[in-house]
């Protein structure tokens, strides 16, 4: 498919990924996805949870200075709300306007990443650990040993209260505060091992099946280069 239209892609209930050439940019509640015009993409599963798609004209205000490429953007309470609208128009019929999406994108920044810790104590517990600790977090075998609970029901906790797996979690947790450690201009080599990766490599790997893209182009700067 091909976008003769700017396009923003936000799926507001499930998780999936627009796959633009052999670039995969996951989209979730929380991220949604830009995809300049004239830009060949498709969406993956093909069967995939309710999809929002905004459409933005060449020629709308301000719609020069948004991204040239691909790009994931976090989805703030000003962007939610603004898209909320538009659709919301555009079933009703009514008269578009899709500028405040417009403003709201022109406003957001670097991805942001959000966790939410289970409700469950033993689980909750876990969620603190990992985020005390996300280079080595605890072994889950041993936690719900400790615990007194089995893994399995550990696990199904977790998941249906923080909405991800525990590994999941841990991924958000890391990428979390290597966002954080790449505003704070930290190396790249001290920002994986912080984060638990043995190599820079593996962390950008981990940065990339995360956000779509490598932290350069969300405008993040460092000197060293990868392993």
């Amino acid at each position: 498919m091909q976008a003769h239209a700017h396009s923003l892609f936000w799926p507001p209930t499930g998780e999936l990924e627009v796959v633009v050439n052999a670039e995969r940019w996951p989209a979730g509640p929380t991220q949604a996805v830009w995809v300049p015009a004239s830009t060949s993409f498709r969406v993956e599963p093909a069967r995939h949870s309710p999809l929002f798609r905004v459409a933005v004209p060449t020629v709308a205000h301000g719609a020069q200075s948004l991204p040239e490429l691909p790009r994931v953007v976090p989805v703030d309470v000003d962007l939610r709300t603004s898209i909320l609208t538009y659709i919301s128009g555009r079933l009703r019929g009514a008269q578009l306007d899709v500028q405040p999406v417009v403003d709201a994108l022109r406003r957001v920044g670097r991805p942001q990443v959000s966790v939410t810790q289970p409700v469950n104590a033993t689980a909750r517990e876990l969620a603190i650990a990992i985020e005390r600790q996300p280079a080595s977090p605890p072994s889950l075998t041993q936690w719900a040993a400790d615990s007194g609970t089995s893994t399995r029901t550990l696990l199904r906790r977790f998941r249906a209260e923080s909405g991800c797996t525990v590994a999941q979690y841990t991924l958000r947790v890391r990428m979390r505060l290597a966002l954080k450690l790449l505003d704070q201009n930290v190396s790249l080599t001290d920002v994986a091992l912080q984060c638990g990766y043995r190599s820079t490599t593996s962390f950008l790997a981990a940065f990339r099946r995360t956000f779509g893209a490598p932290p350069a182009a969300y405008g993040y700067a460092f000197n060293e280069q990868p392993e």
